[in-house]
């Protein structure tokens, strides 16, 4: 049996990821300036879990990982009717959105993302707004 080639299925993912952030990141601005409408939130969603999906299934698992925090935030986010603009968690989803913006300019590196303390802020803040619900 041969290996399978990723590399081809790498690179598209990696142009197709850059396009889904620069979508990312306007919708943060939307959602930190309070404009962001129910739609746009649920796109904000789908961009993030289409990522993560995909890198999940291609091994890149600390996108995967920070993909999935920045879905789970936004799902927070959606659940909750908290004043978006001012809370926390829209900083913390700039956060990841740099975060991965940076790691896609790698996508040759054998070097990972620690995404443990990431983990470890969303569970604060998701903390912190169970608190204030």
């Amino acid at each position: 049996m041969t290996d399978f080639d990723l590399s081809g299925f790498l690179v598209q993912f990696f142009d197709e990821a850059n396009e889904r952030l620069t979508s990312v990141n306007r919708r943060l601005v939307l959602l930190e300036s309070g404009n962001l409408d129910k739609e746009g939130l649920a796109q904000l969603c789908r961009d993030a879990h289409t990522i993560k999906g995909s890198a999940e299934m291609l091994g890149v698992k600390d996108i995967s990982a920070l993909s999935h925090l920045l879905e789970d935030g936004v799902e927070l986010v959606r659940s909750e009717k908290m004043d978006s603009g001012s809370h926390p968690m829209t900083q913390f989803l700039f956060d990841l959105h740099d975060q991965l913006q940076e790691r896609l300019k790698y996508p040759d590196t054998e070097s990972r993302l620690d995404t443990s303390p990431y983990v470890d802020q969303f569970n604060t803040l998701r903390g912190l707004s169970a608190k204030t619900a």
